[in-house]
C-alpha cells in the first residue's frame, strides 16, 4: 500500500447530505456512522469490500460501531467488539496504536482511533475470517495504515 492510496478527500455523510469538504482530514475516508465520542469512518478500500458482504452481516458490523461510537466498547461483548491490542504505526516515533475489531459471524472490521481526532477508521478488514484470533498481518497492517492517515494531518 502506498500513500497515495490516502487521498485528502471524505465522502459526504448520508447523515446530513451535505458536499462539505473536510480541509482537516487525512485520508481517503467514507464516512459510516457519528457518534456522541466518535465518528466512524472507512477506508474507500475496506469499504468497497464491505458493502459486498452479506446484509445481515453489514447490519449488525454498523450497530456495534454505532454503539462504540456513542459508548466506546463499555456495553459491548467480546463477540461484538473486542480490542485486539496495541501495534506500532511503522513512523519512526515508534507510536502504537489500539486496534479494535467489530465483529458479525465470520466478519472482522479493524480499525482504530486517529490520536487527538473523534475519527476512528476502519482500515482493514477481514470477511471470511477462520476460528480464533484475528490475522496478526492485517491487524500490524491496520495500524501501519492509521499511522499514514494520522501522518497527513
Amino acid at each position: 500500500m502506498t500513500t497515495n492510496d490516502f487521498k485528502l478527500y471524505i465522502k459526504p455523510s448520508p447523515d446530513n447530505g451535505s458536499q462539505a469538504k473536510d480541509e482537516t482530514d487525512h485520508g481517503n475516508l467514507e464516512h459510516v456512522v457519528s457518534g456522541v465520542l466518535l465518528d466512524v469512518y472507512m477506508t474507500k478500500r475496506v469499504k468497497k469490500q464491505f458493502d459486498k458482504l452479506d446484509a445481515r452481516d453489514r447490519a449488525r458490523a454498523e450497530r456495534w460501531m454505532r454503539y462504540f461510537s456513542n459508548e466506546l466498547n463499555q456495553n459491548l461483548i467480546e463477540t461484538q467488539c473486542r480490542s485486539e491490542g496495541r501495534f506500532r504505526t511503522g513512523g519512526a516515533t515508534g507510536k502504537q496504536v489500539q486496534i479494535f475489531a467489530f465483529k458479525s459471524r465470520q466478519v472482522r472490521v479493524y480499525g482504530g482511533q486517529i490520536p487527538n481526532t473523534r475519527r476512528f477508521v476502519c482500515s482493514e478488514i477481514e470477511p471470511a475470517k477462520k476460528q480464533g484470533s484475528g490475522d496478526q498481518e492485517k491487524l500490524k497492517r491496520a495500524a501501519i495504515n492509521l499511522g499514514m492517515l494520522e501522518s497527513q494531518q
